[in-house]
């Protein structure tokens, strides 16, 4: 987790500064008022001594005004500076995580973070840090500047800000836990709408809004009783910080009337002391506020950390190298294994050639394409891809090498145009209608109002399950990658469709390997995995798919003479 500290020294002094200065300041007008007084009780405040007076506190107020809008102004960008970059640490993270752990956290505890715990961490940030500070430095600058008038009133403020302190560290314990609780109830709920609403067609279908309607209720009123327990002890802490701002002012006023009665302060002086009181009551509740802030984001860092601290799908890279661009062995996987599914996996690809993934249901294909497709990290074994490591490819060079189209790579909310060329932006006009015509986009682009400028929604509803894999086949063709990784992509095909798409895959430049459900696709491998047992074994070529590379060749043949 990026730190505070990181890049932002220079404003947090800068805080500290205005801070010492703001202090300054209200020591000064605290001593002005004093001047004041005393000159009133002594009929002097007249004349020039008065337009002085005057003119300094004017003065002292103007400058403690400017002074306070340029602290939130500073507080707010050190708040919104620090949470933007964690944010996008946080973002980065997430799309590095593998899916299955995605889809496990549910969409509500995936958003609770960006949405819940950063707004807390950058309240603290913004508000409490800054009220931190700007507490610290008035109670001890104004505890020193009243030592000055009275040694004895200071010593008792000290006591009293100190157990004000103590009594509301106190409640620190059933704060944190009032805190967890309330933010516990709040996440279960958002994962329970995010649930129903991906639910809705089950729950209309069936008739279920009643039950879905109590479930909510049970959560919002374990919502409330946790919300009115933290209020409970909120509301604690306001009122230890209210009786300690009570206790200066009585202290000021007790202890200042026996001094001036002894000759020790002027009535002036005990007016500046009260007026200083006020100011350390101030100072004692933003103190008090911003330990509730702490708490608050203490249990948001907490819950950020677990965050980042998910696996990532796959390691970053050991080192910055290019891919062999002209390597025939495309793909080379070596004692391969991933536990409760396979293990001891090794075999390779070369250009030229289409392997198929078969084997029942949950055998691991879509796990073996994420570890071919770099997707995912096998629990043991090495993966090379175009004659390197891995885990040794520059981030480009690797996705460069590799096109991948299945369920793992939904199509995004944007134009057709942009999901098209989503892995390879820069392609040629040229590539772009070369792969249109290969994946039989032709029709889907010109029934579609504005053509490839057409807006998809989230899902891409727009389109039907065949198109929408069509889209995904060209998205991950366009470039021509070394190695193209298909998941039952053509699961939607009907069998025309997928014989004329599988005969243009026969002759990709680069490897394939993949899992299909079509007939016609699987006929057209080169050779077949099939997982079984714990492991992988090779199929021989099929008939089909001799005869149909005999046919090739004698069609070429013909045409030829």
């Amino acid at each position: 987790m990026i730190p505070l500290t990181r890049g932002r020294i220079g404003l947090l002094l800068i805080l500290v500064s205005v801070s010492l200065a703001l202090a300054a300041i209200a020591a000064g007008a605290a001593f002005c008022v004093q001047l004041g007084v005393d000159a009133l009780v002594a009929d002097q405040f007249i004349g020039v001594r008065a337009i002085e007076l005057a003119l300094v506190f004017v003065l002292l107020a103007g400058a403690g005004a400017a002074l306070e809008v340029f602290r939130a102004w500073a507080g707010e960008k050190l708040g919104l500076g620090y949470i933007g970059e964690l944010r996008g640490q946080l973002f980065d993270h997430l799309l590095h995580v593998s899916p299955d752990v995605l889809a496990q956290r549910g969409q509500g505890g995936l958003l609770l973070p960006f949405v819940g715990d950063l707004t807390a961490l950058k309240k603290w940030v913004s508000d409490g840090l800054v009220r931190l500070i700007s507490a610290t430095a008035s109670t001890f600058l104004l505890l020193a500047a009243l030592s000055w008038r009275s040694p004895f009133l200071a010593m008792a403020a000290g006591a009293i800000v100190l157990v004000g302190a103590l009594a509301v560290l106190f409640l620190s314990g059933p704060l944190s836990r009032a805190i967890k609780q309330t933010r516990k109830r709040r996440g279960a709920i958002a994962a329970f709408v995010s649930r129903s609403i991906r639910a809705a067609g089950a729950i209309r279908a069936f008739n279920r809004f009643g039950r879905e309607s109590k479930r909510l209720e049970k959560r919002n009123e374990a919502l409330v009783e946790a919300s009115l327990k933290l209020a409970q002890v909120s509301g604690a802490m306001a009122a230890i910080v209210h009786m300690t701002g009570l206790g200066l002012v009585f202290a000021a006023l007790a202890i200042g009337a026996f001094e001036v009665r002894d000759g020790v302060l002027s009535v002036g002086a005990v007016v500046a002391a009260i007026s200083v009181s006020g100011l350390l009551a101030g100072a004692v509740r933003d103190l008090g506020v911003a330990f509730e802030l702490w708490r608050r984001a203490s249990v948001s860092i907490a819950k950020l950390k677990q965050t980042l601290g998910v696996e990532l799908a796959v390691a970053h890279p050991r080192a910055a190298r290019s891919a062999k661009t002209d390597d025939a062995l495309v793909l080379s996987l070596r004692e391969v294994a991933v536990n409760a599914l396979f293990a001891d996996v090794s075999m390779d690809i070369r250009r030229g050639e289409i392997v198929a993934i078969s084997g029942e249901s949950g055998a691991g294909k879509s796990t073996l394409l994420a570890i071919a497709a770099r997707l995912s990290e096998p629990d043991r074994g090495r993966v090379r891809v175009l004659g390197r490591d891995a885990r040794d490819l520059k981030v480009g060079s690797l996705r460069g090498a590799i096109g991948f189209a299945g369920a793992a790579t939904p199509l995004l909310v944007g134009s057709l145009a942009m999901n098209l060329t989503y892995r390879a932006p820069n392609a040629s006009q040229e590539e772009i209608a070369a792969v249109i015509e290969a994946c039989e986009l032709q029709a889907t682009i010109g029934r579609l109002s504005g053509g490839l400028g057409f807006k998809l929604s989230e899902g891409a509803p727009e389109l039907s399950a065949a198109e929408r894999q069509k889209l995904q086949l060209a998205r991950a063709m366009l470039g021509a990658p070394a190695l193209l990784v298909l998941d039952e992509v053509d699961k939607d095909f009907d069998a025309e469709t997928a014989s004329r798409i599988g005969e243009r895959l026969m002759h990709y430049p680069g490897a394939i390997v993949m899992a299909a459900q079509s007939t016609p696709w699987r006929q057209r491998a080169t050779s077949t995995w099939v997982i079984e047992a714990g492991g992988v074994r090779a199929q021989a070529m099929s008939a089909v798919r001799l005869a149909l590379i005999d046919g090739g060749a004698s069609g070429r043949e013909g045409a030829s003479s």
